[in-house]
């Protein structure tokens, strides 16, 4: 590391998180580089619980946590409270209850040095299933800093980009503007990375640095919300970009089969299987959805549970 090592504003919105945040922050604290992070801008969303007395207690002993609260207005709203406020040049967000891995900071400072003109950068991530005490990697698809038609490639195949893996050039938001806050559940982060690969490169990091916690490991609402989210993203890019229309269609049978089997998990066979029927309208050739239209079929006639192992 040298003197022009990158300056880093931490951002953590969070809402009703006093039984994560101060972990989460000794996430942050515990960084081997952590020189790097100029500041830690906390955003509370307006939380009910003791989230302002922990996050207060900890940044009486550390001057580079700073405390916000604002009315609750969802994360949108509170992530960009923490862009306005925010000194340094590169941003890192973490949720209120994901942790860091000691040495994601610097593995990012590295990867900034290396691919200066990468306007974000991202990771692979574990999956914390908290209740279980289990911790399951995720490997996600990797965009190169010279990746040719990245926007085109992204709309096709997402990657996921999780929020707390990323670190982001502070200009991508002058250039870009802030999160949507009219879009939720999973609609406002797609949107954000949409809108900044329409004119930065992206920089895969090929280590898992985050642990995202989740407290169950079931199919639940949050994938059924996320999938509706990621369309309207699609949608509002459509409107000013329509060359993304051809390469959505792959994106968007993934998004069908996704709703349809938050349906098939939640014992709704007939919607599950509308749905099914759209992605193959999409993509003939997403393997996925024949799996599922076969269980669909087995559940709905024989009352047999098959294949739901290779379902997720």
């Amino acid at each position: 590391m040298n003197n022009t090592d990158p300056v880093i504003s931490v951002i953590i919105p969070c809402y009703n998180k006093e039984y994560f945040i101060e972990e989460t922050l000794k996430s942050v604290l515990n960084q081997t580089y952590i020189k790097a992070i100029l500041e830690i801008i906390v955003i509370d969303d307006g939380s009910k619980d003791n989230t302002a007395q922990i996050v207060k207690r900890m940044a009486a002993d550390h001057p580079a946590i700073y405390y916000i609260y604002q009315e609750n207005g969802g994360v949108s709203a509170a992530r960009n409270t923490g862009i306005n406020m925010c000194s340094a040049p590169f941003i890192a967000f973490l949720d209120g209850d994901d942790l860091w891995e000691p040495d994601k900071i610097e593995i990012h400072c590295n990867y900034i040095n290396l691919y200066p003109e990468a306007g974000l950068f991202y990771t692979n991530f574990y999956r914390f299933l908290y209740q279980q005490n289990k911790i399951i990697p995720v490997k996600v698809i990797p965009y190169q800093h010279n990746e040719q038609n990245l926007l085109f490639k992204f709309v096709a195949k997402g990657a996921p980009v999780i929020p707390s893996t990323v670190l982001i050039k502070k200009e991508c938001f002058d250039k870009v503007g802030l999160f949507d806050t009219s879009l939720k559940h999973g609609g406002e982060d797609i949107d954000m990375w949409l809108r900044i690969a329409t004119h930065y490169s992206f920089q895969h990091i090929n280590d898992f640095l985050i642990k995202k916690r989740e407290l169950t490991d079931s199919l639940g609402a949050n994938t059924f919300e996320n999938a509706k989210g990621y369309k309207i993203a699609l949608d509002k890019l459509q409107k000013s970009i329509p060359a993304i229309g051809p390469y959505r269609q792959k994106r968007d049978a993934l998004i069908q089969y996704k709703i349809g089997l938050y349906f098939f998990k939640n014992g709704e066979n007939s919607k599950a299987l509308t749905e099914v029927n759209q992605a193959f309208k999409k993509d003939l050739k997403l393997i996925k959805a024949y799996v599922l239209w076969v269980a669909i079929v087995f559940n709905q006639l024989l009352g047999l549970k098959i294949l739901d192992k290779y379902l997720k």
